[in-house]
């Protein structure tokens, strides 16, 4: 059970036997100072204490991963590499895992690391996590930050082990923040290597993580649709102005004739306020012109709700990826209850859930009540 700012969210465990692990989808919370403990804690022992601290936690192999260092550079390379094989059988959250992937390949050691990426793909399964989800770089730096090392191969011009790590993103984190950049840059790279084939093979990847995006642009559709909006907005602005201006520019001697018994243009405001109204620049145009600003008007209006849209989705999907709880947690936080859903079946339950979770049970059973035929109902409220 994890409890959050105002809901609490129940997970089920597998018995031992089949398995364990969650039977809810989860999501590893991208914190680093929970994911990148082990490493943090290991780097802050002192070089002379590495093999006492390594006999003291031996479930750290960031601490054995620094004894094997030590080994090696002691000349005694059977011993490192018999300390790499007993880094290689601890289980790791896969965060961890990819971290020690990038300790043992940067060491010499890339069967190992290759050992150690496949394991943290695989838990990261156990774990229910959905490759499909879109992380932000801050999330992919909780998660092991993949990239960074991949980018020190490719400076490095190490082709042959990027390519193992390129793999490692594309089966797990194929949406992250950056990424259709970076797979363009790997693509040129194997292009001035006379590997084309695989370079258009890594573009055809590249492009097809744009489908079901926004007008299937991919990452790049929201800030295109901002900066047209943006432009659309400037434009309409302007159009709507100078429409104005114009108008009252040609009722301006009219209408000073017109509000002399009020007091004058400026005047008429204080004492006859509903007259001056009725003797707006506007008053003296035709319908076709008042047509004409009410469609500028009414454009610009959309094109400032687009804009605001465009620039809050984007940020919003710039956020880490999705926080602890199960696949889609934290409902009370994303406002379901906000919602407008039809209280028939399936949409009763997600509506009722925020309520469930805040501890207002008769109201969540209230809502629940149209979905009462439906097994998640009977298994939750009995029949």
């Amino acid at each position: 059970m994890t409890q959050g700012a105002g809901y609490v969210e129940t997970f089920t465990l597998r018995p031992a036997a089949e398995g364990g692990g969650l039977q809810e989808r989860a999501v590893f919370p991208p914190d680093p100072a929970v994911t990148l403990w082990l490493e943090r804690t290991a780097k802050a022992v002192a070089p002379a204490e590495v093999k006492h601290a390594w006999a003291d936690d031996p479930l750290n192999p960031f601490l054995g991963l620094r004894v094997a260092s030590q080994q090696q550079a002691a000349g005694d390379d059977y011993g490192a590499l018999q300390t790499v094989r007993q880094l290689v059988t601890l289980p790791l959250p896969f965060p961890a895992g990819v971290r020690l992937a990038a300790g043992l390949d940067a060491a010499g050691y890339p069967a190992a690391a290759d050992l150690v990426l496949e394991q943290a793909r695989r838990d990261a399964a156990q774990r229910g996590y959905d490759p499909e989800i879109r992380v932000s770089r801050a999330a992919l730096k909780a998660y092991g930050d993949p990239v960074l090392y991949l980018n020190t191969l490719l400076d490095q011009g190490r082709l042959t082990r990027a390519d193992a790590w390129m793999r490692h993103l594309r089966t797990l984190h194929p949406r992250f923040e950056g990424g259709p950049e970076l797979y363009r840059s790997y693509a040129a790279l194997l292009e001035v290597q006379g590997r084309g084939g695989e370079a258009e093979e890594w573009r055809r990847f590249a492009r097809s993580l744009r489908s079901g995006t926004l007008y299937n642009l991919g990452p790049e559709g929201l800030p295109l649709l901002q900066d047209v909006l943006r432009l659309l907005s400037l434009g309409l602005a302007l159009a709507l102005a100078a429409s104005l201006l114009t108008l009252l520019g040609r009722a301006w001697r009219a209408q000073e004739a017109d509000l002399q018994p009020w007091g004058g243009r400026w005047l008429a405001w204080l004492p006859h306020p509903v007259e001056r109204l009725r003797h707006t620049a506007l008053a003296y145009a035709g319908l076709g012109e008042r047509l004409s600003v009410l469609a500028l008007s009414t454009g610009l209006v959309c094109a400032l709700a687009g804009w605001h849209w465009s620039a809050q989705t984007a940020r919003l999907l710039n956020l880490p990826a999705l926080n602890a709880g199960t696949y889609g947690g934290g409902w009370y936080d994303a406002q379901m209850s906000s919602q407008r859903l039809l209280p028939v079946g399936a949409s009763a339950l997600l509506s009722g859930l925020p309520v469930h979770l805040s501890g207002n049970l008769a109201a969540a059973r209230q809502r629940y009540a149209p979905g009462r035929e439906l097994p998640a109902y009977r298994t939750t409220w009995g029949p």
